[in-house]
């Protein structure tokens, strides 16, 4: 016959239930908000853009569209190191982070590179190309028919 000892069931110790919440990736909210500060405080991003992500632009609107973008990336994370330069090829380069933090990063900025494409507030506005003169042409050109009634 097997003799069945009862045990009370153990609690886990404070360093060991620190180290199953450190495991598990459970914060405190005030270590959340230390890790969010400390992650924005030493985020830097680099993007790299060329003329041909907006394809055929004149330079000052390619400007804008740096200057708009260096503006969003700025807004979202104001604590980062932000820089906006010229490549053949249009990528990212991102410091500071890693993971699952570094992934969301590329997201918002893919997101935000194409609201910034998408808005064209860095287009030149476009000339009218409707001659007034035309128009005062045409007007004339009625009342000539309307008198030959």
């Amino acid at each position: 016959m097997r003799s069945h000892s009862f045990l009370p069931p153990r609690f886990a110790t404070v360093p060991e239930t620190r180290k199953i919440i450190w495991n598990l990736g459970i914060l405190s909210p005030s270590a959340n908000w230390s890790v969010q500060n400390d992650m924005a405080s030493n985020l830097s991003i680099a993007y790299f853009a060329n003329h041909d992500l907006l394809g055929i632009v004149s330079e000052e609107e390619y400007q804008r569209f740096k200057s708009q973008l260096l503006q969003a990336f700025q807004e979202e994370w104001p604590d980062a190191t932000v820089t906006i330069d010229d490549d053949e090829e249009v990528y990212v380069e991102i410091g500071g982070i890693s993971g699952q933090a570094e992934t969301d990063v590329r997201v918002r900025i893919a997101d935000i590179v194409n609201e910034a494409i998408d808005s064209g507030e860095w287009q030149e506005e476009e000339e009218d190309f409707y001659d007034e003169d035309e128009d005062d042409a045409n007007d004339l050109r009625d009342v000539a028919e309307k008198d030959d009634y």
